[in-house]
């Protein structure tokens, strides 16, 4: 029998026999450990402070290189059982609180049931040669997204960096979540699975919240040694204004009633490695019935460039008070972005609104924050000659005259309409009132 303590982080008592270990139990804290009586080994207590990744990072560090799964885990011919409490846990870079830990591994298999102020769940991992399986089954999950930080520049290291794993051998996942929330983002009910494929891993999203509903499939393929990632994903709503609130816009920079967002792209690189500059795709937007609004827009808003929209009135000192008093209330707002190289650039991007119509071609870089777009604004005329009076001429003088007085209505808003450059930082913009044509002037 063996007794092993390391000051007040932990002691243990083990035995052993011929063929090895044969039982114990491991308890964090100054607790004294037990020996069990069945042949299992016991890790158990409570303990203030764990950081998981700082002691993978330890161990991954002193073992060999291995051209096994990242899942492959080395079976165990004993029963392990945990019962633990942390009062802060660190795991892959989320922080836990009063977390409790109840885990069994036996047979190939870990079952653990996890417990704290951010997380509620349970976790299943079947490990087999051909096909392991992670089960993830949480009531709520509440996970924080790290802060950015410039870090001083490190001396470049030598050799190859980490390729990423080949999906292949990536188990078969099943994530659900009553309740999801990503840093400001609530997901809401969320439902994904994972499955190999002979080329990589097929995915499957769906997620439900107020106002909200997302679907989304994905592929990561790995062929001829190189990574590829393939995305299409739809995301609906009957409330815009709270479907961006679920998106962590307190204040929404679009109200409304229906809209929908359509996105299909790829890009070359495991779906991790993702960066604003690597995806090809479109974005494509429709909104009904709503209002923008004079707050922060935020990256969305940047990305269609309608907040600038907004500034119009203010930043030139045009009398367009009925069509911004309070907002810009539209009737539809519909375009496509085709987005490459970290640029997002579309030909027709149209809001059409009661007191006017406004058109959005060119582009927004992604990765510089800046614009270069051409935006027109079609103030629509009202009707000078009501319905009624057109027709008490008799049908046939009426319908001549609505018909002569909508030609002339859109002749003039075609003379009428205002060009206005918009290039500079997503910050700063500089929006400068183009000439009028020759052609108009004619």
């Amino acid at each position: 029998m063996l007794r092993v303590r390391y000051g007040s982080v932990f002691n243990g008592v083990l035995r052993f026999n011929e063929k090895g270990f044969e039982r114990g139990t491991l308890v964090l804290g100054t607790q004294p450990a037990k020996l069990p009586q069945q042949a299992i080994l016991n890790i158990e207590g409570n303990t203030g402070t764990l950081s998981v990744s700082k002691w993978l990072k330890q161990l991954t560090a002193k073992q060999p290189k291995s051209e096994h799964s990242p899942f492959t885990i080395h079976h165990s011919p004993f029963t392990i059982h945990t019962d633990l409490y942390f009062e802060h846990l660190e795991l892959f870079g989320q922080s836990f609180t009063k977390v409790m830990l109840q885990a069994k591994y036996a047979n190939r298999q870990l079952q653990a049931a996890i417990t704290s102020t951010g997380i509620e769940g349970q976790i299943t991992f079947k490990q087999s040669k051909n096909k392991p399986s992670l089960d993830l089954s949480f009531r709520k999950l509440a996970l924080t997204v790290p802060q950015t930080q410039k870090r001083p520049k490190k001396p470049p290291v030598k050799g190859k960096p980490q390729p990423p794993p080949d999906p292949r051998n990536l188990p078969q996942v099943s994530f659900y979540c009553g309740s999801l929330q990503i840093g400001g983002t609530n997901l809401g009910e969320v439902d994904l699975h994972s499955q190999p494929t002979h080329d990589g891993l097929k995915v499957k999203l769906t997620s439900y919240a107020d106002g909200l509903k997302l679907r989304a499939t994905g592929q990561w393929r790995y062929v001829v040694q190189r990574h590829q990632t393939l995305l299409q994903a739809t995301i609906n709503s009957k409330n815009t204004g709270l479907m961006l609130q679920q998106f962590g816009y307190p204040n929404p920079p679009i109200i409304g009633r229906t809209s929908q967002i359509t996105i299909k792209g790829y890009w070359q690189d495991a779906p991790y490695n993702f960066n604003l500059s690597k995806p090809v795709g479109t974005l494509s937007l429709i909104a009904m019935e709503g209002r923008i609004v004079a707050v922060d827009p935020g990256p969305i808003g940047r990305l269609f460039g309608l907040f600038d929209v907004y500034t119009l009135p203010q930043r030139l000192a045009l009398d367009f008070s009925d069509m911004f008093d309070h907002g810009f209330s539209f009737n539809t707002i519909a375009g496509v972005f085709f987005i490459k190289n970290g640029i997002a650039r579309t030909d027709h991007l149209i809001l059409r609104a009661p007191s006017a119509q406004i058109e959005i071609s060119g582009q927004t870089n992604l990765v510089k924050k800046n614009y270069d777009q051409i935006v027109t604004v079609f103030p629509h005329l009202s009707n000078p000659l009501p319905v009624a009076s057109a027709l008490a001429g008799g049908i046939g003088i009426g319908v001549a005259a609505l018909i002569a007085q909508q030609l002339l209505q859109r002749e003039l808003e075609n003379i009428i309409k205002s060009d206005y450059h918009i290039t500079g930082s997503w910050e700063k913009p500089k929006i400068v009132r183009l000439p009028m044509s020759n052609e108009k002037l004619n």
